[in-house]
């Protein structure tokens, strides 16, 4: 199993996982369309900006039932 590190950020368990890359301040996230993961940026760099855009499906992504 991966180490979780401060940079990783899970908030929808197994579901929707926001995390930063290596030399980057760009927020990117991980998500579930379909049981496959997809990723994208979420164009942030700020962390408390990009958590309730992500939470409110700003992005229109369909999480996984």
């Amino acid at each position: 199993m991966l180490e979780k590190i401060e940079t990783t950020h899970e908030l929808l368990e197994n579901e929707l996982v926001v995390y930063q890359r290596e030399r980057s301040s760009i927020w990117q996230c991980r998500f579930k369309v379909g049981g496959i993961w997809q990723r994208a940026s979420t164009k942030e760099r700020d962390l408390k900006k990009t958590k309730p855009h992500l939470l409110t499906d700003h992005f229109n992504w369909p999480l996984t039932e």
